[in-house]
């Protein structure tokens, strides 16, 4: 594919009236980059990368509002394009940094990790209020408290499996139920266990975010399918 027809596609992207259309694309590009954001927290933080960077580069000087809903952004994108020069090579270039911006946004701190149980468990019900309301659903349907003993289960089983020092963990924590008991005691444990993977395995954020994000957004399903 030479480079005209990959500035094409991506502006064809970015105009697409459609939403779920846009969503199914946007998807697509998100999962080429291993990143697995609920793809309706996606959507926003792409319409507000894409919007503020095409601002930047139009002419007026005018200010609206940041979109919030399909219609909205591709109402705006549309009437920022008019006012662009080379409007399919600027759009190429910045549709790519919104999606590097998503990325980053769905990559996970190591810091959160190390918070103390009242500040990893605020984090949790924040991240549950965006994503519940970007689904129009109520945050108040959420347990923030049994989302985090999932989170314990499903992250500790997936880093187990992965990193290469089964002998340490095992003189450090025992079993997977040992030390799940003991997290859902002390949260301190969790950040220890945490620590010891970072420790033994550099690349282990990358599973961690995948992890984490897969298992709140079939959190939020399961919510959404018991409120049926």
């Amino acid at each position: 594919m030479n480079q005209s027809q990959i500035r094409r596609d991506e502006l064809l992207f970015v105009v697409e009236p459609d939403e779920q259309r846009f969503l199914a694309m946007l998807r697509v590009r998100l999962l080429e980059e291993g990143c697995n954001l609920p793809v309706s927290l996606a959507a926003r933080r792409f319409y507000s990368a894409l919007f503020r960077r095409l601002s930047e580069q139009c002419s007026s000087g005018k200010t609206a509002d940041e979109p919030r809903t399909h219609a909205e952004f591709y109402a705006a994108i549309r009437a920022q394009i008019s006012r662009l020069e080379n409007a399919e090579q600027t759009i190429a270039c910045e549709a790519t940094r919104a999606i590097d911006s998503v990325v980053q946004a769905w990559q996970l701190d190591d810091a959160c990790f190390q918070e103390s149980g009242e500040q990893f468990l605020d984090r949790l019900q924040m991240i549950i209020a965006e994503l519940w309301q970007a689904n129009g659903m109520s945050p108040a349907d959420a347990d923030a408290d049994r989302l985090r003993r999932r989170l314990y289960l499903t992250l500790t089983t997936a880093l187990v499996s992965k990193i290469r020092a089964r002998t340490e963990f095992l003189r450090e924590f025992g079993s997977i139920p040992r030390l799940l008991a003991a997290m859902t005691a002390d949260h301190a444990e969790f950040c220890r266990f945490m620590a010891f993977c970072r420790e033994h395995s550099p690349y282990v954020l990358f599973l961690v975010s995948q992890t984490f994000w897969r298992t709140v957004e079939t959190f939020r399903l399961e919510t959404r399918d018991a409120l049926a």
